[in-house]
């Protein structure tokens, strides 16, 4: 297979029809400037990503699982390796940003890992260096109920040159997914 028809099964993992709605929980912790650490348990409408019970630790579009940092639709894969990764084998898709209506500017994602046997995906990650910062992004991802989902996003940011004291480590988890037909919060 091409790597545009193996990436094009990750992204539909991806984006499968799911129950119309999600629970699931949130913990948001790490170090940026202070130490801080977030709990929170939510409800969100999988068709478009409403929350209808709880709130998000941050609210941002990154923070639910239908907007997550990862966003399949705005990439490509340029080529594909098949290797192995933390002792399992992975296709290691080189990706490249597209610049579509809706996708922003660009990103920083440039590898997504996924398993070559259900082409779902386990991590997509990045790197971003410049003369002040250098910043590692990795979201994970996991199989619940057969369907593809982020369990995890990170920030790394370490400063150098004038910023030298600058270290960012941000963790995002998601938990606890239940997937049901009926809002279950009522």
């Amino acid at each position: 297979m091409s790597a545009d028809a193996d990436f094009a099964k990750v992204v539909a993992a991806l984006t499968d029809p799911r129950p119309a709605y999600v629970s699931y929980g949130e913990r948001l912790h790490g170090h940026a400037f202070i130490d801080f650490d977030h709990t929170t348990h939510l409800v969100a409408r999988t068709s478009d990503g409403h929350i209808v019970h709880g709130k998000e630790v941050v609210e941002t579009d990154s923070g639910s699982v239908n907007h997550q940092p990862f966003a399949a639709r705005c990439y490509r894969a340029i080529s594909e390796t098949r290797m192995q990764r933390d002792g399992r084998d992975v296709i290691d898709f080189h990706i490249e940003h597209l610049d579509r209506s809706g996708c922003g500017k660009g990103s920083d994602f440039s590898n997504l890992y996924a398993d070559p046997h259900s082409m779902h995906p386990i991590e997509v990650d990045g790197h971003s260096t410049d003369d002040k910062a250098d910043a590692h992004l990795a979201e994970m991802f996991g199989d619940i109920d057969g369907h593809a989902v982020m369990t995890n996003f990170r920030v790394d940011v370490d400063g150098s040159g004038p910023v030298f004291w600058l270290h960012i480590h941000v963790m995002d988890e998601f938990t606890e997914y239940r997937f049901s037909a009926t809002d279950p919060g009522r």
